[in-house]
């Protein structure tokens, strides 16, 4: 079945209203919207326009964060060359090898910091960012129970809905910026840069628990 394109008239009887109408073979289509209700429509579109672009930028940021940060020897590391040696056939005396030793495990405290940083950042951004993802906030809704995200669903459930959002957002630029700010120069000489941050499950899990707190 063909159908011709589809248009948008505009009528004004009084009120405002706005006509999307599509004729077929066998008769049309239309629907009429009051100009509230257009205005809403146009908002929604948007928005969802605006969270296929961050779905976007988010995918290619976790393509560079799988790249490996170690894959390149460091300036000051010589790179192993194997040499030729003559075998010694002299008996010596055997001593039993050297045990290993203990490689300390991180705790995790590097980390604090930039956990501080990056709370403040997320909580600028938080409330802007669930309003777009809320139908009652959109549309305007009084009962709580229309407020779908920013009313009824439980607080880590919402900060993990804007987190990939939020984090998108964040650059090292305004993440140094935020530690001059609060005079942190130790750490920002120590500065650890975003990607190596969120590849970390511990920077990740640390950091949603004092979001928890903070919002």
């Amino acid at each position: 079945m063909e159908s011709t394109t589809p248009f948008v008239t505009i009528v004004n009887s009084g009120c405002v209203f706005v006509v999307i109408r599509q004729s077929f073979d066998g008769g049309r289509s239309e629907i009429v919207l009051s100009n509230s209700q257009f205005s809403g429509l146009m908002y929604m579109l948007n928005s969802i326009e605006k969270q296929f672009m961050a779905d976007e930028s988010q995918k290619r940021a976790n393509e560079v964060m799988q790249i490996p940060l170690d894959y390149f020897p460091s300036s000051d590391e010589k790179m192993y060359t194997p040499t030729k040696v003559d075998f010694v056939t002299e008996k010596v005396d055997e001593k039993p090898p050297p045990a290993p030793k203990k490689v300390k495990k991180s705790t995790g405290s590097e980390f604090e910091p930039f956990i501080v940083v990056y709370a403040m950042l997320f909580c600028e951004r938080y409330k802007p960012k669930l309003s777009e993802q809320c139908n009652g906030c959109l549309f305007g809704k009084l009962t709580p129970e229309e407020h779908n995200v920013c009313m009824m669903m439980k607080k880590r459930e919402r900060i993990n809905l804007v987190f990939d959002l939020v984090m998108v957002e964040l650059t090292d630029e305004l993440i140094l910026q935020k530690l001059h700010e609060m005079k942190d120069d130790e750490n920002v000489d120590q500065y650890i840069n975003k990607n190596t941050l969120l590849a970390s499950v511990n920077f990740i899990k640390r950091l949603k628990t004092r979001l928890d707190k903070y919002t």
